[in-house]
């Protein structure tokens, strides 16, 4: 993780700087937000559309319980204890 205050934050601590976590988190909201979409627009005939369609749902809720299982058990508390604390806590 890039430690560094990004271009145009130069009054954010260093050590708590989480815009890397963003972005995953950007990927499963939209990957979610389309989900109705998709399975709404889907032919009902389509018997294998509709299994890439689940397979691919099934894949991102996996993903994402995962990610935040990983990052319960892993980071949270390295960043808590990173100095400086972020404001806030975590």
């Amino acid at each position: 993780m890039n430690t560094d205050a990004p271009q145009g934050a130069p009054n954010q601590a260093p050590g708590c700087q989480t815009e890397e976590l963003l972005v995953i988190h950007a990927v499963f909201r939209n990957a979610l937000r389309r989900a109705p979409d998709l399975i709404a627009e889907a032919d009902p005939r389509d018997a294998a559309h509709i299994a890439l369609i689940r397979d691919h749902l099934d894949e991102i809720l996996v993903v994402l319980n995962n990610h935040h299982v990983h990052e319960d058990t892993l980071y949270w508390d390295l960043i808590a204890q990173r100095p400086p604390p972020c404001p806030g806590g975590h």
